[in-house]
This record gives C-alpha cells, sequence and structure tokens, in this order.
C-alpha cells in the first residue's frame, strides 16, 4: 500500500500541466497596405508571479516580417524588472490605442530582429489572464517592418492581435492523469 501511496502522491505532486496563450497579430493599419498577415504571433507564459512574453515576426505571402517596438495592455499591477534588454514605458501606438506596456524595441528597418521577449512580474492566476484588452480591444501590438523576398525592406506599420488560441500541453495533463488512475488502481488493489 506505501508503494501506491508514494505513486499517488508523486503524481500529484509533479505539478499542474501548463499551456501558454498565444496571440496572433492579424489586424495591420494603414501602413502595412497590401502586405498580408498574419504578422506576428505574441506567446504568454506564466510561472509562478512571472510572465514571459515573446513576440516572434512571421513569413506571409514571399514577405517575411520582423519587429521594432511592441505593446502589451496587463492587467492589473505589474513590474518590468530592470537589467533586461529594452526599455520600458506606457503609450499610444499607432492605430491600435493605449497600452500600460510598450517596450522599446529597435528602431528601423535595417536593426529589426525576428523575435523580442522580455519578463513581467505580477499576481496572475493563468497565462490568459496576464493581458487584458485596452479601450480599442487590443491586447497587444507591434511595429512590423515587412522585408520582400529579395530581403529588401518595404514599408512599415503596426499590426494588432486579432486571434487568441490556448496552446495545449503537450501530454502532460494526461500523463498526470494516467499516473494518478494507477496510483489509485495499486492502493484498491492492495485494500482488497
Amino acid at each position: 500500500m506505501t508503494k501506491g501511496v508514494v505513486a499517488c502522491v508523486a503524481a500529484l505532486a509533479i505539478g499542474q500541466a501548463s499551456a501558454n496563450t498565444i496571440y496572433t497579430l492579424t489586424n495591420p493599419n494603414s501602413g502595412l497596405g497590401a502586405d498580408p498577415g498574419p504578422y506576428a504571433t505574441v506567446d504568454v507564459g506564466l510561472v509562478g508571479t512571472t510572465a514571459t512574453i515573446i513576440f516572434t515576426g512571421l513569413s506571409s505571402g514571399g514577405d517575411t516580417y520582423k519587429l521594432g517596438d511592441v505593446g502589451v495592455n496587463v492587467a492589473g499591477s505589474f513590474s518590468y524588472p530592470s537589467g533586461q534588454t529594452y526599455t520600458s514605458g506606457s503609450g499610444h501606438e499607432d492605430g491600435f490605442g493605449d497600452f500600460n506596456l510598450v517596450i522599446n524595441g529597435p528602431n528601423g528597418s535595417s536593426s529589426a530582429v525576428a523575435s523580442i521577449s522580455f519578463t513581467i512580474t505580477g499576481s496572475w492566476l493563468s497565462d490568459n489572464s496576464v493581458l487584458t484588452p485596452n479601450a480599442g480591444g487590443s491586447v497587444a501590438v507591434a511595429h512590423i517592418y515587412p522585408f520582400g523576398p529579395t530581403g529588401a525592406p518595404l514599408n512599415t506599420g503596426y499590426a494588432g492581435n486579432g486571434t487568441t488560441t490556448d496552446v495545449p500541453d503537450g501530454g502532460t495533463t494526461a500523463l498526470l492523469l494516467g499516473a494518478s488512475v494507477t496510483g489509485i488502481a495499486l492502493i484498491r488493489r492492495k485494500l482488497s
């Protein structure tokens, strides 16, 4: 019986399965013109009180999208720890309203990057509660620098979120459930 109890407790102690929330930036302002989306994704993961937010430029219709400034609207109070790569503030992002955290990323197409990541701390319950819509309905925005098929920079503009997806946890929940059921079966067998 002791082994069964240990197996059950170990399965439950492994931790809660987690999934990240992914926002897709599909809504362009007029600066992006005819450049097709989606333009970037925003991956929000939460471990304890630290949220990691990763903006990643995408490719679409032969264009590759790189990033400059990015903005998010964070729910509740938060802090942006010092010592990170980029400086921060708050502000208005062209066509998408005000955001309470704007990361001052690379400026200009020659210094645009494929990905921008940063961490913030707060007291959220899950990754999908870290960000909240601003007055215009957007949770995230990025300054997008499109590059054509030859690698030449094109126009520049901003894109905001349009869709949200919760990413599956990769089977961790099923593994924990299976281990728990096995532990319970072992306990029942010992008690019989």
